[in-house]
């Protein structure tokens, strides 16, 4: 008993904790929720934490099933187990339906949030997309396997529904699956308290979790802005001031992905690149700019968090090509007084970290070579993680792009490692400004092409950098063999 006593109420903290990350989108201003409902009784099945939006968005229904035993695995077999009754699909079915009936036109987001995972052989479930937690829309085809169409029709018998009204409402479904009550979950909740200015140590977690207690111990169902913040008043969980306001901002052109603090900001351009080309995501479609499509969502985000927030420090995520994060940089840039800080192979590096005393910037054609194309216009190559001297000289060459060209490099090898910590890139960033701006100067001209290859956060710092060097900055991107102008920082 006393074995069970303790997961139980390991699993009822991390059930608390839970909604206590969702109560503090109440204080993130651009949440869009208002309102948090802890066991909602009108959720029926799902109720564990419900979060109400604006008119017209759909709310999320969240309901935590937290298992002792970590034996077993989800799978459509698990989901139509009726043994006890009411099967978990069934259940989830009758929470969708009322909404709807209720709300019609508005069908509410289904989220099953479990420290099970999903069983590899199971033939629905296993294809759940790691992106967004959902099955994906080829799922439904026709052209499934003999399994899944089997899977299928056992679920549309079991809920006497048919298929369209089966695939509707399973792509309300979400899956998050293997979220234990582990360090790393707990320290994104003590993320979003420090975001929204609260304490955030090991005690202000057990506070919190103890306040979600006390709600659901007197059925106190709606939490409200005013509510929240009469009680973290009471519970003394402001952080007095100190340092700076943080955002998570993730920016996206290759893959989605959840990072080590999930995002409060987005600047999702994938929509803007082409599946296929010359290298595979790294050309722009025809009909889109980097000036006219994608820089002003970068500016609009900058924006955004300024107003909303009043961040400098900018915490940026996200797996993109390079010309965008040199956009990033320049954006959030340190003469605005923003602090970036990135996330380099699981290594947290920041621009305001101390520049490297050791790290060294040297050139690798003397004091650059000249092409005599009388253009105003000089180019500069950073070789970091390999060489790109040979790309870089056809490029000029072959398009009269320059009248010289600087190709700078650390000195020692180039390569994955040739920058170790965040000082490294920090050097580096602040010897690159000034080694192009004396080039830039010695050569008059008003244009600066720049060539990169190397890590994000080097692309990143340098951009926030890059400020007072030449009257127009053009950022190429690399395609390959060959590369493509991309933004113009001025």
């Amino acid at each position: 008993m006393a074995n069970q006593t303790s997961a139980r109420i390991k699993g009822d903290d991390y059930q608390f904790l839970y909604c206590w990350f969702h109560v503090l989108s109440l204080k993130k201003k651009n949440s869009g929720v208002v309102k948090v409902r802890i066991e909602d009784r009108d959720a029926m099945h799902v109720d564990d934490v419900t979060v109400y939006y604006k008119t017209g968005t759909p709310p999320d229904f969240y309901q935590v099933k937290y298992h002792v035993d970590h034996r077993d695995e989800y799978s459509i077999d698990l989901l139509l187990d009726s043994s006890k009754g009411s099967s978990l699909l069934e259940k989830f079915y009758k929470t969708y339906r009322k909404h709807l009936d209720e709300n019609p036109g508005l069908a509410a987001k289904l989220h099953l949030v479990t420290n099970w995972n999903i069983a590899t052989t199971d033939e629905i479930l296993s294809k759940v997309s790691n992106e967004d937690m959902r099955l994906p829309e080829e799922i439904y085809l026709s052209t499934g396997s003999a399994k899944q169409v089997a899977q299928f029709k056992r679920m549309s018998e079991s809920l006497k529904i048919n298929s369209d009204e089966l695939f509707a409402f399973l792509k309300t479904m979400c899956f998050l699956v293997g979220k234990d009550c582990t360090e790393d979950f707990k320290r994104q909740v003590a993320e979003r308290m420090e975001l929204v200015g609260l304490k955030h140590d090991e005690n202000a977690l057990a506070v919190a979790s103890q306040i979600v207690r006390d709600w659901v111990k007197a059925k106190r169902q709606d939490i409200d802005l005013p509510l929240l913040e009469k009680v973290l008043e009471e519970k003394k969980l402001f952080e007095p001031p100190s340092g700076p306001k943080a955002a998570t901002v993730y920016l996206t052109t290759v893959k989605k992905h959840t990072f080590d603090l999930p995002p409060d900001y987005s600047i999702d351009l994938r929509k803007f690149y082409a599946e296929q080309g010359a290298v595979k995501g790294h050309e722009l479609l025809p009909a889109f700019g980097y000036e006219k499509d994608l820089f002003p969502k970068i500016i609009a985000t900058q924006k955004k968090v300024n107003a909303e927030t009043g961040a400098t420090l900018i915490r940026a995520r996200g797996f993109s090509r390079l010309s965008p994060w040199f956009a990033f940089g320049h954006v959030f840039s340190g003469v605005s007084s923003y602090t970036i800080e990135v996330n380099q192979n699981e290594n947290i590096w920041r621009t305001n970290q101390e520049a490297s005393a050791g790290f060294k910037l040297v050139s690798d054609n003397s004091g650059g070579e000249s092409f005599g194309s009388n253009t105003k216009t000089v180019a500069v190559g950073l070789s970091v993680t390999g060489n790109l001297a040979a790309d870089v000289r056809n490029y000029i060459t072959t398009n009269r792009a320059a009248d010289a060209l600087l190709l700078l490099k650390p000195e020692g090898n180039m390569g994955p490692d040739a920058l170790k910590n965040g000082g490294d890139v920090v050097a580096l960033a602040q010897q690159f400004k000034q080694q192009v701006r004396d080039f830039v100067k010695a050569h008059t001209a008003e244009k600066l092409l720049i060539f990169y290859y190397g890590p994000m956060s080097g692309a990143c710092f340098i951009g926030h950098q890059l400020n007072a060097i030449c009257n127009e900055i053009q950022i190429m991107e690399n395609l390959g063999q060959s590369y493509v102008p991309a933004f113009i920082l001025k």
